[in-house]
């Protein structure tokens, strides 16, 4: 990082402090989220439905009485968070509440999950959809970690 580089990141800081996407407190030392609260009571198991992603109570289960009950019409899905309260706050506020700097958090924590993507296509290789590849929004940049 140049200097010039460094001095800006340090102006920006100064102005528009990086916060806690989940509990919106300003962040004083480097990391992601502040001090008080603990990402990893939020992260999905192993223990997951196969087809959506949702964390499962049954060691033995496969997939989720959702999942069981429902044709879904997608192949599967995958999920880094428990739908917690918190967590429910913050999707909220990155969804309708213009916190657009939530999504390199979201896609930081989703690429470490998921280094090598989350889906395969009939031959093996790693699978992005046009929809993804094309999107350039920045409210989306956070789903576009290599599928």
């Amino acid at each position: 990082m140049s200097k010039r580089e460094y001095m800006k990141e340090k102006l920006m800081g100064i102005f528009f402090p990086k916060v806690c996407p989940l509990c919106e407190r300003v962040i004083k030392s480097s990391g992601d989220v502040c001090k008080k609260c603990d990402i990893s009571k939020f992260l999905i198991g192993r223990n997951r439905c196969y087809k959506c992603g949702k964390l499962l109570k049954g060691n033995d289960e496969i997939l989720c009485g959702d999942c069981r009950k429902i044709n879904y019409t997608f192949e599967k899905g995958v999920a880094v968070f428990e739908y917690k309260e918190e967590m429910k706050e913050s999707v909220y506020r990155f969804k309708y509440g213009n916190q657009k700097a939530y999504g390199d958090f979201y896609g930081k924590i989703a690429a470490e999950k998921y280094p090598d993507g989350c889906c395969r296509d009939t031959r093996g290789k790693k699978r992005q959809t046009a929809l993804l590849r094309r999107a350039d929004i920045p409210s989306q940049r956070w789903l576009r970690f290599q599928l």
